[in-house]
């Protein structure tokens, strides 16, 4: 994977910072908070930078930020501009990411029914209980 130029590909000047960032973001796969991109990249660069750098890579659509119940804004790769869907459960906190083709055909039914043109972001959480908390009871 050349991070180097899909940035360029999207307007954005590939410095060693903002590759490693968008670098780490790609194989995490799953969203992340600040705190903990800090963690992982502490050395290379400080939070203001982090913040500026994702700040960047969201408006261009290759980063989706995402805010869940748990109060921190959480961030990650966004394939093909695909938005992203997370289910959390409720007994331990952990969040998922999912796609489904059929979210994005609902969006789309509503913009017609609605009579809007374009719809420039939305936010679909679901929660439920994951299959280790399901097995601990």
């Amino acid at each position: 994977m050349d991070f180097a130029e899909m940035l360029l590909t999207h307007d954005l000047r590939p410095t060693e910072k903002r590759v490693k960032l968008f670098e780490l973001l790609y194989y995490t796969n799953k969203p992340v908070t600040i705190e903990t991109i800090h963690k992982k990249l502490k050395r290379f660069m400080d939070k203001v930078t982090i913040y500026r750098n994702l700040e960047q890579l969201v408006a261009v659509g290759l980063v989706q930020k995402s805010d869940f119940l748990h109060g921190a804004s959480y961030f990650e790769y966004k394939e093909d501009g695909k938005q992203n869907y997370h289910i959390t459960c409720r007994i331990c906190g952990s969040v998922s990411h999912f796609y489904d083709e059929k979210l994005e055909k609902v969006l789309t039914s509503i913009q017609k029914i609605r009579g809007y043109r374009e719809v420039t972001g939305h936010s679909c959480e679901f929660f439920g209980v994951c299959s280790r908390c399901k097995a601990d009871k």
